[in-house]
């Protein structure tokens, strides 16, 4: 009896043991879970990323036609904030027709929306900050509109990127805008007019680049800042006005405007990029410097291999020629400088 009783103590110890080992390891296992989990709320997927947070998870070929995804959500009881759109989410829902976007989410990853071939319109909230690089609207081609919310004041990077509808011919920006991003209406090959705001006071790298037949291009009079190859690549417009509050310009902003054939330059431009802005501007005629500029601005003329300019004639206002003004030129043959000329810098 005796060893029959201890056997029995051993086995229910072993079994003690086992039992909260296996009880340790579902409270660790569930904390994994509710840490990295996920749930569903109104037909949307949702991934917990943190106490407060949690972002729209993918779920290809979504089978609504109308969509609104919140800026808060519940589970359990609990309220979490929406920040995030995940890559590739929504592509393929091809049922899918009109999407709102509610304030509070921040993020929406790359070809979120890809490929809803039926989405007509799409609402953009002011809180939205970033886009992923290749854009979140390819091949949707019955895209009409993209509606932004009142008081936003930043078109975020890449937000139309790609966008290849022909019924987006015209972009209005909203008079409250003060940042076009980068790359944010990039390879839109039908747009042909966009209007911008004077409230607009920088045009960010790559903004309307490869925007082939945009007609025209009209830079809002307080912009300051023209970033890299913003409009690299727009091959219709003929003239071009830099207004009178652009301090710089980055390099190859209107490379490969092969149509552009004049363009002025204000007395306020005191830089240019490194690699010059003209490159591959064929049928350039003639750069109009603004009456009174005192500096020949760095880089300027740089690279311009137009065979229409031979000759450069400086304003007798102008007392410095910056650094690479004229450099590779290889088409210049007559220079004919002022006697107010005090300094050349390198390379000019």
């Amino acid at each position: 009896m005796k060893k029959y009783f201890g056997n029995m103590k051993k086995i229910i110890s072993i079994f003690l043991v086992l039992t909260l080992a296996i009880t340790s390891i579902g409270i660790i296992d569930t904390k994994k879970v509710t840490a990295a989990g996920s749930f569903e709320a109104d037909g949307i997927l949702y991934r917990i990323n943190s106490n407060t947070e949690v972002s729209v998870m993918r779920c290809e070929n979504y089978v609504g036609t109308n969509l609104v995804i919140p800026g808060k959500v519940e589970n359990d009881n609990k309220e979490y904030k929406v920040t995030k759109i995940e890559s590739k989410a929504y592509r393929n829902s091809l049922l899918l027709q009109k999407v709102v976007i509610s304030e509070g989410i921040k993020t929406i990853d790359d070809s979120a929306f890809e490929g809803c071939e039926q989405l007509s319109e799409i609402t953009i909230p002011k809180s939205l900050e970033t886009v992923g690089s290749n854009g979140i609207l390819s091949s949707c081609n019955m895209l009409e509109k993209v509606k932004f919310a009142d008081g936003i004041e930043t078109i975020p990077r890449y937000l139309c990127k790609n966008i290849t509808s022909e019924k987006i011919k015209t972009v209005t920006v909203p008079d409250t805008v003060k940042l076009i991003g980068g790359g944010a209406f990039a390879n839109m090959k039908n747009l042909e007019h966009v209007y911008m705001p004077d409230t607009v006071e920088r045009i960010n790298w790559g903004a309307f680049q490869g925007c082939e037949n945009l007609q025209e291009i009209n830079i809002p009079k307080n912009v300051t800042v023209i970033e890299n190859n913003v409009y690299d690549g727009v091959k219709k417009p003929t003239t071009v006005i830099i207004p009178g509050k652009v301090t710089s310009i980055g390099s190859n902003v209107f490379d490969e405007c092969e149509n552009l054939k004049e363009i002025t330059i204000p007395v306020s431009l005191e830089s240019v990029g490194s690699n010059g802005i003209f490159n591959g501007c064929n049928k350039l005629e003639k750069i109009n410097l603004t009456e009174g500029i005192t500096a020949i601005p760095r880089n300027l003329y740089r690279n311009i291999t137009s065979e229409k300019i031979k000759t450069v004639t400086v304003p007798d206002t102008v007392k410095l020629i910056g650094g690479g003004a004229f450099a590779n030129m290889k088409n210049l043959e007559h220079v004919y400088m002022p006697d107010k000329v005090e300094r050349i810098n390198w390379g000019a």
